[in-house]
Parts: structure tokens; C-alpha cells; sequence
């Protein structure tokens, strides 16, 4: 760790998109593929059983040198990005001296193995072992730490807020909807009009063949009458 140790970039993006649940999915594998992994995944819902709204949060860690590749494909094909911000902190100093930290545990800890071994009473052994556990827990602790700049400086953060693209709310003035009002009364022209085109059809295709078939006939029967009945 002689070279500076900085902690990753944390990538914070808020889009809209058509489908929620589509996109987690998207984006998981997207992690995976790229050889990072979902750090945490979360969808709820708002709303009624047959109107439910879903809304998303999904927080993925990938290689760093594979960052800009990544984010372009997750607002690849999103209605918005409605926000996206980025945040990072320099480690170093804090990185050094923890590492100082370890070296000195790991030497009271040698000193202390030296201690217990020389040691013949059953009273301190077990004092400097309770000394050693603690020592050692120390030691593993700020190592954990350490791990994490490590992984830190070679992967970053992205965390993903989801949200639904927004539904057009009707119009409504005091529990009157005038938008609803005036499509139900075209729905009713267009319903009024299509039944009278319906009957113009049906008479087109079934008043004219029967008006051929019937009324030709009888108005030469009764044209045949009339020159009957009239005098010589």
C-alpha cells in the first residue's frame, strides 16, 4: 500500500423507465456479465391489486475499468434519467494508518506468544491469553478494513433508483371529470352512427334482392289488372 489508495466511485442514478421489474432483471444480468455482482435488489409496489405501481432500488458493484461501459448500457433505452451524481473520497491517510496499526498488534502479539510461553502460573496464562484473543481481534478487525479499500480501489459502486413512467392523470374539478365527460359522448356518436351505417348495410344486402324478387312481380300484376279493369 505505498501507493495512494483511494475509495471507489459511488454512482448514484435515478431513472424512469416503462418497466420496472424488466429493468432489474436487465441489470443484474448486466452486473453479472460483466463480472460484478448485486450488492442489494428491491421492488415495491403502490396502489390497488389491478393499478399497482412499481417502483425499484438495485445497488451492483463492477470492475472499475469497466465503469463507463456499464453505465451507458443501463441508461441505454430508459424513458429519463431523472438524476445522476457521483461520490468518492480519498483514503490514503487513513489506509496508512491502519496498516501502521497491524504492524504494531502483530508485534505485541509476538511479544505476548513469548510471554505465555514462558508463564507457569495458571493465573497468567490466562491473563495474557485474554490479551491474545483481544489482540488478535483487533488485528483481524482493522484487516477487514483494509480488504475493503483494497477491493475498493479496484471496483465501484453503482445504485440505481427506479422509477415508473408517469401515468397522465384525468382531468377532475370537484369530482366532475369534463375529459371523461366528453370522450364517453363521442364514444356514443361513434356508437350512434355506427348503428345506422349497420342498417344502411343490412337493408343494401337484404331489402334489394327481396324487393326484385317480390315487388316486381306484383306491380306487374297489378299494372295487368288495371288495364283489365279499364273500359273498352
Amino acid at each position: 500500500a505505498a501507493g495512494q489508495i483511494a475509495e471507489e466511485n459511488h454512482y448514484l442514478l435515478t431513472l424512469v423507465v416503462d418497466d420496472v421489474d424488466l429493468k432489474v432483471e436487465q441489470i443484474s444480468a448486466m452486473a453479472a456479465e460483466f463480472g460484478g455482482w448485486v450488492v442489494s435488489a428491491q421492488v415495491s409496489r403502490s396502489g390497488g391489486t389491478d393499478s399497482a405501481v412499481a417502483y425499484g432500488t438495485i445497488t451492483v458493484r463492477v470492475a472499475a475499468d469497466r465503469l463507463d461501459q456499464v453505465l451507458a448500457l443501463i441508461k441505454d433505452g430508459v424513458h429519463q434519467v431523472e438524476s445522476e451524481s457521483v461520490t468518492g473520497q480519498d483514503v490514503t491517510q487513513d489506509y496508512v494508518d491502519l496498516s501502521g496499526q497491524v504492524a504494531n498488534l502483530e508485534s505485541a502479539e509476538a511479544q505476548l506468544q513469548e510471554i505465555m510461553s514462558r508463564a507457569t502460573k495458571t493465573e497468567d496464562v490466562l491473563s495474557v491469553y485474554a490479551e491474545l484473543v483481544r489482540v488478535r481481534g483487533e488485528i483481524e478487525r482493522i484487516r477487514g478494513r483494509l480488504n475493503y479499500y483494497d477491493e475498493a480501489s479496484s471496483t465501484s459502486s453503482i445504485q440505481i433508483t427506479l422509477r415508473p413512467t408517469p401515468v397522465i392523470q384525468p382531468v377532475e374539478i370537484g369530482g366532475w371529470r369534463p375529459l371523461e365527460t366528453a370522450r364517453d359522448a363521442f364514444q356514443a356518436l361513434v356508437n350512434l352512427l355506427q348503428g345506422a351505417a349497420d342498417a344502411v348495410i343490412v337493408v343494401a344486402v337484404f331489402g334489394l334482392p327481396l324487393l326484385l324478387v317480390v315487388g316486381v312481380p306484383l306491380w306487374f300484376i297489378r299494372r295487368r289488372r288495371r288495364h283489365a279493369a279499364a273500359p273498352a
